[in-house]
């Protein structure tokens, strides 16, 4: 990633239902509420953080649709113009529309079901043209990236893009899974030269609500240990995981309590009144984010 103005993060993991979309979305929001030019970039063929921010701003998917059937989404920019078909939808296309603004400060690229097709270099090669062309690394403050639980092209395209990747988990008996994976293939990338990425940090969510100074239940604290083990120490004989992506990886003090309400409704922090430390909790963790930032030699292993 080129020192561009921008500062872009990924967020993933190889697990799905770890809070992905509720990060994402209310970290955006915040950022954007701070005064910050914010734009997410869909890549989750899932396209869930699309949904929740939609429905946020229209109460409705109406807005979305339509989009969709103007060929507004993610999608549109992979397209392949070589066949007389595609290059004719293409033509009809106003592309900047993609880029859709939510709020003053908030824009999205939707994502799209579609991205379920199969992708391949070409394809890739016409996003990144596309937001070049854009200047979107010079317009915007902050560039979230939503990643597939997967590992394959949109995650490396996002990773390749990207100055920074945030990791949220939940604690579980499966926590450590997506994060060992994501290990092994960040290492991979790492080591090929193709990025210099930076780990941000891990974000704990979903957690049960507790008055435990730890900040975990008794059956969550079990799992939060393994998962730091794993950061810190040597497993099975391997190196630590800083050292294999060559960044420091460390959770983050703030962590996301789960409410019965809000898991089974938006994932939208903003629409729930009556639990404030929801926000207040985006709030200090974008504190962190920008803190850990901005603070010089914050991710060299070893470093205090």
């Amino acid at each position: 990633m080129k020192d561009d103005k921008a500062v872009v993060i990924s967020i993933l993991n190889m697990k799905g239902g770890v809070g992905k979309t509720t990060l994402t979305s209310n970290l955006a929001l915040e950022l954007s509420e701070q005064g910050n030019k914010v734009l997410i970039l869909d890549l989750d063929p899932q396209f869930n953080t699309t949904q929740s921010l939609f429905k946020y701003r229209y109460d409705s998917m109406n807005k979305y649709f339509e989009m969709k059937e103007g060929l507004l989404t993610i999608s549109t920019l992979f397209m392949d113009t070589t066949s007389g078909v595609a290059r004719q939808l293409f033509a009809k296309v106003e592309l900047q529309n993609i880029i859709h603004k939510l709020k003053n400060n908030l824009h999205i690229i939707p994502g799209d079901l579609s991205l379920i097709a199969e992708v391949n270099d070409s394809s890739i090669n016409r996003l990144t043209r596309h937001l070049n062309g854009w200047r979107v690394f010079e317009i915007y403050d902050y560039i979230l990236i939503d990643c597939p639980p997967t590992w394959g092209k949109f995650t490396t395209t996002a990773l390749d893009l990207s100055n920074y990747y945030l990791i949220p988990t939940r604690l579980d008996e499966f926590s450590t899974i997506g994060i060992t994976i994501l290990a092994d293939k960040l290492e991979e990338l790492v080591l090929s030269g193709r990025t210099s990425i930076k780990c941000l940090g891990v974000v704990y969510m979903m957690l049960g609500k507790t008055p435990r100074k730890l900040g975990v239940s008794r059956d969550q604290e079990g799992y939060k240990k393994d998962i730091e083990k794993f950061f810190n120490d040597n497993v099975n004989d391997q190196k630590s995981m800083s050292e294999r992506v060559k960044s420091k990886v460390e959770p983050f003090e703030t962590k996301i309590y789960n409410y019965q309400k809000v898991s089974h409704n938006s994932s939208i922090y903003k629409t729930y009144d009556n639990y404030p430390q929801l926000m207040l909790s985006i709030r200090d963790l974008v504190n962190e984010i920008t803190s850990r930032i901005s603070k010089s030699g914050y991710f060299e292993i070893g470093d205090e």
